[in-house]
């Protein structure tokens, strides 16, 4: 509820992650996770803890896309 998805969609097109068909390396998450939680903890300062909410975001990508 606290992310716009045209914020989320600006987000990846600054990291140049439009193409769906190259893979993503775990840096490049946690880079484009914290910019996401960066800038909700502007707004939300007393909601948003950056680190906790990049390492729990990481964790549940890689639980879910574990092949």
């Amino acid at each position: 509820d606290l992310l716009d998805l045209s914020v989320a969609q600006s987000m990846f097109q600054q990291h140049k992650l439009t193409v769906n068909s190259q893979q993503l390396t775990v840096p490049e998450v946690i880079n484009c996770l914290t910019s996401v939680y960066d800038g909700l903890e502007q707004e939300h300062k007393d909601l948003v803890n950056v680190p906790l909410c990049v390492d729990m975001c990481l964790n549940w990508l890689l639980n879910v896309y574990d092949t």
